[in-house]
């Protein structure tokens, strides 16, 4: 063999054994990629009951997304949770994936611009995270502006709204 033959022969070589994943010569495997971190902070009125399934939802997505790190912040326990929500300047439920509460994403083509504010139902659906959480977990989420939710169809929720959420609040936390 000539020597640019053997160089040639051992650069495959040394290719092949990098991208076949062997351990390496301390004897342990090479790491896999980390999953990305993505960091969904819910102020949910918890005490209350009535948002129980997306309770359950928010926790069930860790399990499903390696990475996803999930903080429920109970405004109706009447104390740390509600002194907390009321300093984050929010008059109602909120979800911020990594700091965002209003995040675009893509979909079929087009970015998708979705607020996570109020309780399912009325801005968004449990799919609608669910393809949020994806997004961020992949690097394609990115922040959106309350006038891109209103141009793309969506509505801010109204003071009479956020009033009649309020007044069914009982001090307790029970509604």
């Amino acid at each position: 063999m000539t020597p640019r033959s053997v160089l040639i022969t051992a650069s495959l070589l040394a290719g092949l054994v990098l991208a076949a994943g062997c351990k390496s010569s301390s004897g342990t495997a090479a790491p896999a990629a980390a999953p990305v971190t993505v960091r969904l902070l819910a102020y949910v009125n918890v005490s209350s009951g009535c948002q129980q399934a997306t309770v359950d939802f928010l926790h069930s997505l860790p399990g499903k997304y390696p990475g996803v790190q999930v903080e429920l912040v109970d405004f109706g326990d009447g104390g740390p949770g509600a002194a907390r929500w009321e300093q984050s300047g929010l008059k109602c439920m909120a979800l911020e994936i990594n700091g965002q509460s209003i995040v675009k994403y893509p979909v079929e083509g087009t970015m998708r611009v979705m607020a996570f504010r109020a309780p399912a139902g009325f801005y968004w659906e449990h799919a609608d995270l669910e393809a949020a959480v994806q997004a961020a977990g992949q690097g394609t989420l990115q922040p959106a502006t309350e006038e891109e939710f209103l141009a793309g169809g969506g509505t801010a929720p109204t003071q009479a709204e956020v009033d009649k959420y309020k007044a069914e609040r009982k001090p307790d936390g029970a509604q």
